[in-house]
């Protein structure tokens, strides 16, 4: 197990950070991310069926900024098994600036910038339901690794001048979270199972409460378009 780390992030006015600088953040928070999805104890089970695996625990920061008023937050975890191989599943994922085009719950995401080969810093808008439920935009700092046949990509926000908050989003903001493509042996075809953990606090007005209640919907949504979308490129690579 990774030993878990802190991280200092700076304040949006303090924003010039170096690509060395950038490269440690993402590896630290990849770092935590990993050591509290994999702890063992400590989970709530929100959903549990042949489908998807859902539960959650109390939020951590791991020293990152806090949003003032932004209530507690929850990290949650989600598993679930894709007929498909880990590279496959992973280059959907990881197509950042495609993912929107497949994603419902996404209108734009973009790589902002490539800061080596193995750390991104992208940016993400929300669809939102206005004017229930305004558009939330993030900038999420990704680093990804190999770990044995185990592919990771994690990260954490970070401010940054590339993109700003605006008047037009809410800006949400992401503790260190981590996706995980984990090999699973079968004879029949290629399996894989994936596991999302995601904590965040998404500003703006609307209740945490109502939020815990809406957060494991949305997950189920983002894996049903998932599923679609490996089905999709498996037919279209079988033609």
């Amino acid at each position: 197990m990774v030993k878990s780390t802190n991280i200092l992030l700076t304040t949006f006015q303090n924003i010039k950070m170096s690509k060395t600088e950038l490269v440690e953040i993402g590896k630290t928070a990849l770092n935590n991310a990993y050591e509290l999805c994999t702890r063992e104890d400590g989970w709530t089970v929100d959903t549990n069926n042949s489908d998807v695996t859902i539960d959650w625990r109390p939020g951590e920061a791991f020293n990152m900024k806090i949003m003032e008023n932004g209530g507690e937050w929850r990290a949650w975890r989600v598993k679930t098994k894709i007929e498909a191989s880990v590279d496959m599943v992973y280059n959907i994922i990881m197509d950042i600036d495609n993912i929107a085009s497949w994603n419902s719950s996404l209108t734009q995401s973009k790589i902002l910038e490539r800061i080596d080969d193995v750390t991104l810093l992208t940016y993400q808008v929300t669809s939102g339901q206005r004017p229930i439920v305004n558009h939330r935009d993030f900038t999420y700092l990704y680093r990804t690794e190999n770990r044995g046949n185990i592919r990771l990509a994690g990260g954490c926000s970070v401010e940054t001048d590339l993109k700003p908050p605006t008047k037009e989003n809410v800006r949400a903001w992401q503790f260190p979270g981590l996706m995980m493509f984990s090999p699973i042996d079968t004879e029949d075809s290629d399996m894989c199972e994936f596991t999302w953990l995601q904590q965040c606090q998404y500003g703006g007005m609307m209740p945490v409460s109502m939020l815990n209640r809406v957060f494991p919907v949305a997950i189920k949504m983002f894996v049903s378009s998932l599923k679609a979308q490996v089905k999709k490129v498996k037919k279209k690579d079988n033609k």
